[in-house]
This record gives structure tokens, sequence and C-alpha cells, in this order.
């Protein structure tokens, strides 16, 4: 199945429509079945395209999914439901999942963390040969570290566990207003 067909269709659509507005005009101004014959086709096609489109779920969808589910679990207190998705693999700043976990923990518990929200995602290079996949995205939570119209920059990379899960391997956050390419650290 190619990828260009699932992962993002809209030319497709876009095609399929000027089809049918070609079509349908010539059967308006001919009314030969012909036309209406195709007109259906073409509808089919397109059906067809959006059951694909929706049946399939492509590396970069389950990664989008998956980040998902992690801001879900930070919104709504859920450590287990995010680093489920947190490969044990995991590492930032010298730390691993399991050093992760205390941070947010203790972010948590002294209510730093709040209002997980994210946005603009790009898809960067996604390859299951490779097991790798990077996405990015901008970033906003509600902290005392943060002032409230702060959002930043996030690029992840994601790895496919054994299991053949995607799961988060390391992430970098960066001021989206410098041209710098040095990220950020967390508190």
């Amino acid at each position: 199945m190619p990828s260009w067909l699932v992962e993002d269709p809209l030319p497709v659509y876009l095609l399929l429509a000027v089809a049918a507005l070609v079509v349908g005009y010539l059967w308006w101004t001919t009314r030969l079945r012909k036309y209406l014959i195709a007109l259906a086709v073409l509808a089919a096609l397109a059906g067809l395209v959006w059951l694909l489109d929706k049946l399939i779920v492509t590396d970069g969808e389950q990664i989008e999914r998956n980040l998902q589910t992690m801001v879900q679990g930070v919104n709504e207190r859920n450590l287990d439901r995010t680093f489920a998705l947190v490969s044990d693999s995991f590492h930032y700043d010298g730390g691993n999942k399991s050093s992760l976990r205390d941070r947010a923990e203790r972010a948590f518990a002294e209510g730093n963390a709040r209002n997980l929200r994210y946005w603009d995602v790009e898809r960067g290079e996604v390859s299951r040969a490779n097991r790798k996949g990077v996405i990015a995205f901008q970033v906003k939570f509600d902290s005392v570290w943060t002032p409230p119209e702060a959002f930043y920059r996030c690029k992840a990379e994601f790895v496919l566990d054994p299991d053949g899960q995607w799961r988060l391997k390391t992430f970098e956050v960066h001021n989206p207003f410098t041209n710098t390419s040095q990220p950020l650290r967390i508190p």
C-alpha cells in the first residue's frame, strides 16, 4: 500500500474532485449514462480512499496517537498511561525513564505541571527499518517555572520497541523565538 495514499490522501481527493467536476459537467450537458456511471465510479473511489485512510494506521499516525495519549495521561495526572509509551531505552539529560518519572511525580506533587497542550505537529523521518521516528511540535504547559505566554518547540524521537509499539526515546526542547540549535534544559 503506497504511504502517500493513506498518510495524506488530500492530493488524491483533490484529483478525484476535479475529475468528478469534469465528468459531472459532461453528464449535465449531454445526459449520457456513461458519464453518470463514471461519476459513480469516482464517488466509489473517493469512498475507498477514505476507508483505507481510516482503516490503515501508518507508523507516523501511530506516533502522533501515542503523543496524544501521553499528553492526555499528563493532563489526567495518570503517569502510568503516559509512561507506558516511554521506552525503557529512554534517555534525557543524563537520566533514564525512571528519573523522568520521578521528575514528573515531583512536578505533579508541587503543582508545577498542568494543562499540557501541543499543536503544529510535523512528522520528520519515520522508518520502520531503522526503528526510529521523529516528530516536532509546539508545546505549552501551565507551570510556576514559565510565564503564561511562553511556549516551546519540542523535537521528540520515538523508537519501535521489540513489542511493535512506538515509544518515546528522547526529546529536545527549544525556544521557538531564537535561531540557536542549542536545546533548553528542563528544570
